[in-house]
């Protein structure tokens, strides 16, 4: 009864063993994968930093440009004008000067 009781431990005692060992190995892998995405998360971190400055600066630029597009639309509207005034003051005088 007696080496039943200590084969029975003995085998507890290696399962135990092959436990613990399979955690060491399983938590050194994890471990591993832990610090991979870390510096992952780290890179898109900074690539988003990035591409944030990149709108930043692609907004400002649409801005400026909205602003110029704005000025010449003001331009169109003023030398529009001056071809109508003159369309006009042609009509007035005819197609021929006397």
């Amino acid at each position: 009864m007696v080496w039943t009781f200590f084969a029975l431990a003995l085998g507890a005692l290696g399962l135990t063993v092959k436990i613990v060992l399979d955690h060491v190995r399983e938590a050194q892998g994890l471990s591993v994968q832990i610090q991979r995405l870390r510096s992952e998360e780290t890179r898109l971190e900074q690539e988003i930093e990035t591409h944030r400055q990149g709108l930043a600066e692609a907004k400002s630029e649409c801005d400026r440009l909205n602003a110029e597009v704005s000025e010449r639309q003001l331009k169109v509207e003023s030398i529009q004008a001056q071809i109508d005034q003159r369309k006009g003051d042609m009509a007035r005088r005819g197609k021929y000067r006397v």
